[in-house]
């Protein structure tokens, strides 16, 4: 193999691709295959493959949807990367796995410091459970009036009620449907002038039902497009107990960006 992949034969490219496909992620594709994760990242988004007719033009391309669906998916490992920034130099802040004797822990560093040293930027790494802490307790603080106003709000009842109406209608619609249909298959047993009184009884019914499922129909994409029902259950999440297992939920529904400039935190949110 020539250029760049002269040490990598081209069935180690292949399956690159076949194990990226098949769920693994590029650190465990450069253990199995002992390469590098800068190869398998480079590997995977190199388009000069398909034009020497190493991969093909379809895989390739499967390939890079994956990567765009899987960088829009909340990180649960480094629930903060994607939104948090240096603020000395401006460059995103990766999650780094650290280990102290028997202690395991994550740092959250800056990409410029990780790729050219200290001297490039001199932000300092910042411990990832403490950050992540500071910014919940400041959201939980920024939304608590938001949460309130919610629960007093009797949205979510107001809700539920509306869809148990609309099931009714629903059914009743339904039913009446059947009983049009048994009409017109027992025609033949009544006059004439019975079955059109009947016929046009249950299609004045079925109209009066269907306005008032349509009616119901838009209370609840009015409750459903309110600002604070969409919140709701992400309010939940941000109150609940298991608070920090869903941070990667948190942090993308709420927070916007994330500026730390040596010890300072800015928090930048998505709603006012």
């Amino acid at each position: 193999m020539d250029g760049y992949y002269k040490n990598i034969r081209g069935g180690v490219l292949r399956k690159v691709f076949a194990k990226y496909l098949d769920g693994c992620t590029p650190r465990e594709i450069s253990k199995s295959l002992d390469i590098s994760i800068y190869e398998t990242n480079r590997i995977l988004r190199d388009k000069s493959l398909v034009e020497r007719k190493i991969i093909p033009s379809s895989l390739f391309e499967i390939v890079q949807e994956e990567i765009s669906k899987r960088s829009k998916q909340p990180n649960k490992k480094y629930p903060l990367v994607g939104i948090l920034f240096c603020g000395k130099c401006g460059a995103p802040m990766i999650g780094k796995k650290r280990k102290y004797k028997a202690r395991t822990y994550h740092q959250y560093i800056c990409k410029t410091y990780a790729d050219h040293g200290r001297k490039a930027c001199s932000q300092e790494n910042q411990k990832g459970k403490e950050l992540e802490g500071l910014i919940l307790e400041d959201l939980r603080s920024q939304f608590a009036d938001a949460r309130k106003k919610v629960e007093n709000s009797g949205l979510k009842a107001s809700l539920k009620v509306l869809e148990v109406e609309h099931k009714i209608v629903d059914d009743q619609i339904k039913d009446l449907k059947e009983k049009t249909l048994q009409a017109f298959i027992n025609q033949d047993l009544m006059e004439a002038d019975q079955f059109e009184y009947v016929m046009t009884a249950l299609k004045r019914k079925v109209a009066e039902l269907k306005k008032k499922r349509k009616a119901i129909e838009e209370e609840i994409n009015s409750i459903k497009s309110d600002k604070d029902f969409e919140m709701a259950p992400f309010l939940d999440l941000l109150f609940g107990e298991n608070a920090e297992e869903e941070l990667s939920s948190i942090f993308s529904f709420f927070v916007e960006k994330v500026i730390v400039t040596g010890k300072a935190i800015d928090v930048f949110y998505k709603f006012k």
